[in-house]
C-alpha cells in the first residue's frame, strides 16, 4: 500500500496548474506578439487542472465526467502544451495529430465505459495517447530549445514522463486488465500517478520560465542592438570594449581598434533608403 493517498495527491496537483494558468494568461497579454504559444500553454494548464480534479473525484461524480471527460481533457490539455511549444519555436502546430488523438480517445473510452466495460482497456488507451503527446513535446523542447536551459530542463521532464507513461502502458498490457484500477497500489501505478502529479505542479512553472527567458533575451537584444542593422549600439560597444580591455590586461596581449569611414554614405541612405544602406 502507498504511504499516501493517491486520490489526495491527484486532488492537490489539480490546484497549482489552475493558479499558474491564471498567472500565464495575465503575463501573456503583455508579451510581444512575436512570442507565441503562451496562450496555448495557459489554456492547456487550465484544462489539465480541471481534468485532474475530475479524476480525483472518481466514484463521486458520474463516469462520463470522471472517466471520459477527465481523460479526454488530459488529451486536450497536454495537446495544447504541445501546440503551444510548436508555435513558440516557430513550428506549425500539430492540430491534425491532436484531433486524431482526441477522436481515438473519445471513441475508445466511451466504448470501454458503457458498451464493453474494461478498466485495463481504458488504461491502455489513455497511456498510449499521452505517451505519444509527451514524447513529441519532449522532442520539440530538446531539439529547438537546446540553447535555453529552462527549455532543456522542461524537455527532460517530459522525456521522463514519457518513459513512465509508456511503462504504465506496457505493464498494464503484460499483467492483464485486472490490476489497472486508477488508484491501484502497485508500484508502477503509484509511480505513474505521482509523476503525473509532479508534472502538473511544475510544468506550468517551467513554461512560464521558458517564456520569461525568451522575453528577457529579446529585451536585451533590443537594448544592445540597432533595430535596423542588428549591429551593436553605443552601449553594447562600450561594454564589449571594456570586456576585451580587461582580457588584454589579464593576458598581456594587444588590443586593436579599426575605424572605417565611408565617404558620401549619406547619399546611399537618401536615395536607396536606410534598409539598403
Amino acid at each position: 500500500m502507498p504511504a499516501f493517498d493517491l486520490r489526495t495527491v491527484i486532488l492537490m496537483s489539480s490546484v497549482m496548474p489552475g493558479l499558474m494558468a491564471l498567472v500565464m494568461f495575465s503575463l501573456g497579454r503583455g508579451f510581444p506578439t512575436n512570442i507565441r504559444g503562451v496562450g496555448n500553454w495557459a489554456s492547456g494548464a487550465l484544462i489539465v487542472s480541471t481534468s485532474a480534479l475530475l479524476l480525483a473525484l472518481r466514484g463521486s461524480v458520474p463516469d462520463w465526467l470522471s472517466i471520459v471527460a477527465a481523460n479526454c481533457g488530459m488529451i486536450v490539455g497536454t495537446g495544447l502544451w504541445l501546440t503551444g511549444s510548436q508555435r513558440f519555436f516557430g513550428l506549425p502546430p500539430s492540430w491534425r495529430f491532436l484531433v486524431l488523438m482526441l477522436a481515438i480517445g473519445v471513441t475508445t473510452l466511451s466504448w470501454m465505459t458503457w458498451v464493453h466495460p474494461s478498466v485495463g482497456g481504458r488504461t491502455l488507451c489513455i497511456t498510449a495517447i499521452l505517451a505519444l503527446i509527451y514524447g513529441r513535446q519532449s522532442l520539440v523542447m530538446l531539439r529547438y530549445g537546446r540553447r535555453e536551459s529552462s527549455a532543456v530542463f522542461l524537455g527532460t521532464m517530459f522525456l521522463v514522463q514519457t518513459i513512465v507513461t509508456f511503462a504504465r502502458f506496457v505493464t498494464t498490457f503484460g499483467a492483464g486488465f485486472a490490476h489497472a484500477e486508477l488508484f491501484a497500489s502497485d508500484g508502477v501505478q503509484v509511480l505513474y500517478l505521482t509523476m503525473g502529479a509532479l508534472m502538473s505542479l511544475t510544468v506550468t512553472v517551467g513554461f512560464l520560465l521558458v517564456g520569461m527567458d525568451r522575453l528577457r533575451t529579446q529585451l536585451e537584444q533590443q537594448s544592445f542592438a540597432d533595430p535596423l542593422t542588428g549591429l551593436l549600439n553605443r552601449r553594447a560597444f562600450l561594454t564589449a570594449h571594456q570586456e576585451e580591455r580587461e582580457t588584454m590586461m589579464r593576458t598581456g596581449g594587444l588590443l586593436s581598434l579599426l575605424l572605417i569611414d565611408l565617404d558620401h554614405f549619406k547619399a546611399i541612405n537618401d536615395t536607396l533608403g536606410h534598409a539598403v544602406g
